[in-house]
């Protein structure tokens, strides 16, 4: 009997923690693989296999209790066999770039049906920023000691990203952080010694987009919790844009050399507007009819812009594109939030709209999902509040 009832426990703590439990499996299986492709050692399975397992677990619990909720999807498969059901069977990798773009979708839905307790959201947030903290002593140890393996890029541009695959994804993440830390502590977040360590890696990470997106948070921080005349504030962050722009774009050799020989534009949308437009564009030409205009039809996912919204478009067609990113909105939008929070948000979609690897990049929807949480746990404890001071 004594078995039995410490098997219980454990099987208790197992189901209580479960998502606690995924989120740290996904980021060490997101280590491995980048310690894999780093060291020269190729890519490992591993976390496709992890991600599929946590796809097919999520979708068939969904089947079984509500069905109707994977309606959407249903129509966004059909569309999908409708165009690609023969190129399918000569190229597996479009199948999963499909199956990675609908992750998120069927994950958002599956928390929406499975909800957490007041008290998994809380664990999970400590354990969230137990993990960027743990990030910032692996940049750091990247940085001094030039560790390849936590750099953001295998090329010799600069950025330090530590345990993150690409530095698309640790672009998303510590943006995602930012929004997370500035609505847990408000006024607090840059009073708190903690939040300066975990969030110090943005300033090596080396991506443009955020470097931008800090700069807009700040921005809005001391806009909302500064005692400064707002006009003050607002000149002296137009200047301090204005430097800055100049500085990445007319003085870093990289961004300034890309500038000189191919453009300003260019060297901002960091070869993406050329990838569009020799690539994207000519493709599209040579070989879509009527019916890909309406779902999609890439043979060749060499030839995506890098820019995610015309990539959703480009792989699913008007029809389908419109569709997938009403059922990422409806998913995730399941909360109420205020304008600080929309305005960062909307940043991150500007961000999403000339930057790649959002939607079809897995790793992300975790730490999304995770803001999710948090935002909707606000909500409840605004509403708590205000029923004990009805």
């Amino acid at each position: 009997m004594g078995k039995v009832i410490e098997g219980n426990k454990y099987f208790t703590f197992l189901v209580n923690n479960s998502v606690i439990l995924l989120f740290i499996c996904l980021v060490a299986s997101e280590t491995y693989f980048k310690i894999s492709l780093f060291s020269g050692q190729g890519t490992s399975i591993l976390l496709q296999v992890i991600k599929g397992s946590v796809l097919g677990l999520f979708s068939l619990a969904l089947f079984i209790k509500t069905p109707n909720k994977l309606l959407g999807v249903g129509f966004l498969f059909l569309f999908f066999c409708f165009t690609y059901y023969d190129v399918c069977l000569e190229q597996k990798a479009i199948l999963i770039h499909f199956v990675k773009l609908i992750y998120p979708i069927i994950f958002f839905i599956f928390f929406s049906t499975f909800k957490l307790k007041s008290t998994q959201r809380v664990l999970l947030f400590n354990v969230f920023e137990y993990v960027m903290l743990f990030n910032t002593l692996l940049v750091l140890l990247g940085f001094i000691f030039n560790i390849s393996v936590f750099k953001s890029y295998l090329g010799g541009r600069f950025g330090y990203n530590g345990i993150f695959v690409s530095s698309a994804v640790s672009t998303y993440v510590y943006s995602l952080t930012m929004i997370f830390l500035l609505i847990r502590y408000k006024k607090n977040l840059f009073r708190r010694y903690i939040n300066m360590l975990i969030l110090l890696p943005i300033f090596l990470v080396g991506t443009k987009s955020l470097y931008l997106f800090s700069f807009f948070l700040i921005a809005l921080y001391i806009w909302r919790y500064s005692l400064v005349k707002k006009q003050i504030i607002i000149v002296f962050f137009i200047l301090t844009f204005i430097i800055v722009f100049y500085i990445f774009f007319f003085q870093i050799s990289i961004f300034n050399n890309i500038r000189e020989s191919q453009g300003l534009f260019t060297s901002i949308m960091s070869y993406r507007d050329k990838l569009f437009l020799e690539k994207t564009l000519p493709f599209i030409k040579d070989n879509w009819e009527f019916k890909n205009f309406l779902f999609g039809g890439v043979t060749d996912l060499s030839t995506k812009s890098q820019m995610d919204f015309i990539d959703v478009f480009y792989f699913l067609g008007i029809i389908g594109g419109g569709l997938y990113l009403y059922l990422y909105y409806k998913s995730f939008f399941t909360f109420k939030t205020n304008l600080e929070v929309k305005l960062l948000l909307s940043l991150l979609l500007v961000i999403v709209f000339v930057a790649g690897n959002f939607f079809a990049y897995p790793s992300i929807v975790i730490y999304l999902f995770i803001l999710k949480e948090l935002l909707i746990h606000d909500n409840e404890r605004n509403q708590e509040y205000l029923n004990k001071n009805d």
